[in-house]
């Protein structure tokens, strides 16, 4: 099958979008406009490129990314943040700070108690993989649903939970295609 080479243009969108996302809200929350004054051009700094399994990625500027977990070849989980902060495995970044993870699992090594990802819809698929973290309180979820992940049908969930003081609204990607689960 054709694999899912997911492309920079793609990950960079979902990255200025994110950031965008959080900033409008952000600045909304505040009482303040996210509109510059229009004698003032945006600044748009060249991203610095990040390399990882099946994907090159443009990293915003002032973005941190690092590779968190690596497991050679089978289990790999990348994390990018809009502030240098270290990125924790459980995914939750400081409050303020803008998170993005992209996970790659080849089939062969996805844990027995998810099941053969190739036999799953893409809304089980998500369902099956997505929670939160330990000591995290549930507050609402959306019903999965599905999208396109660089043209492939994937599953989409989005969970707002509590965790350490924190409000965390996670939105959910994951897409199976040439025997590798991809997760944004």
């Amino acid at each position: 099958g054709r694999g899912l080479a997911i492309r920079e243009a793609t990950l960079a969108r979902m990255l200025k979008v994110a950031a965008s996302v959080v900033a409008v809200g952000l600045l909304a929350a505040c009482g303040m406009s996210s509109h510059a004054p229009a004698s003032v051009p945006p600044a748009t700094p060249t991203p610095a490129t990040f390399n990882g399994i099946g994907f090159t990625v443009g990293v915003p500027h002032g973005w941190h990314s690092e590779t968190i977990v690596n497991d050679g070849a089978a289990d790999t989980l990348y994390g990018f943040a809009s502030q240098d902060v270290q990125l924790p495995e459980d995914g939750v970044v400081p409050q303020g700070v803008i998170g993005i993870e992209i996970g790659y699992v080849a089939g062969s090594s996805v844990p027995a108690q998810v099941g053969d990802p190739s036999t799953m819809s893409p809304v089980q698929l998500v369902t099956t993989m997505v929670g939160i973290p330990q000591g995290a309180t549930l507050v609402s979820h959306e019903q999965p649903t599905t999208t396109t992940l660089d043209g492939v049908t994937a599953g989409k969930l989005t969970l707002t939970y509590t965790y350490d003081g924190m409000t965390v609204t996670d939105v959910d990607v994951v897409a199976y295609q040439a025997e590798a689960v991809y997760a944004i």
